[in-house]
């Protein structure tokens, strides 16, 4: 019983995140650099008031945090950053409404398609010699996908830490923008061994 509600609070997070364009850019944003509501409304064009709303909405759901304040013209100006361990493993995904689940997956896919187009028009895909493409299509079975469903579940939780990580050591520096792509699915138009 309190797994499910806290599946249903999961759900509930997620979905109150994605419901509003100006969250989706926000953590877009946050989700390469640490920014302030201010720089924001800048990038997306929308009001600094609005930017900040949404901003704070954000944090209460657990998908942002405050990193610092700055003193600016007699206010203060407070930046942010985005916590994308808010967003990932398999039993958070699994407490999203099916439907919704559809709606984000397509959404991450097409974001992922934009940023490698980006990415190979600016070059910088081939810029690192260590930079990494993997797509292997493979017939497994039930233990297979077990397995591979556990590498894959490390491996995130792994990356999620040193993107936290990274980001306490960058504070007020520049990063490396770097786009981290993982996903295990089942393919269409396959057949299954019987």
């Amino acid at each position: 019983m309190g797994r499910h509600r806290e599946d249903d609070g999961l759900s509930s997070r997620v979905i109150q995140a994605m419901a509003h364009l100006v969250r989706i850019q926000i953590l877009r944003i946050l989700g390469e650099r640490i920014a302030s509501p201010k720089e924001m409304s800048e990038i997306i064009g929308e009001p600094v008031g609005t930017v900040a709303y949404h901003t704070r909405v954000l944090v209460d759901l657990g998908c942002a945090e405050l990193v610092k304040t700055s003193p600016r013209r007699g206010a203060t100006e407070h930046f942010y950053r985005a916590r994308p361990e808010a967003f990932t493993s398999s039993r958070k995904w699994r407490a999203i409404p099916r439907l919704v689940r559809d709606e984000l997956a397509s959404a991450a896919f097409q974001e992922l398609w934009v940023r490698v187009i980006a990415a190979l028009e600016a070059e910088t895909f081939k810029k690192r010699e260590d930079a990494s493409l993997l797509c292997l299509p493979m017939q497994v079975d039930e233990e297979g996908w077990e397995e591979i469903r556990d590498l894959v579940a490390g491996a995130e939780r792994a990356i999620c830490r040193a993107g936290s990580n990274a980001a306490k050591r960058l504070e007020d520096k520049r990063g490396i923008p770097v786009v981290v792509a993982l996903a295990m699915f089942e393919a269409a138009g396959g057949h299954r061994n019987e």
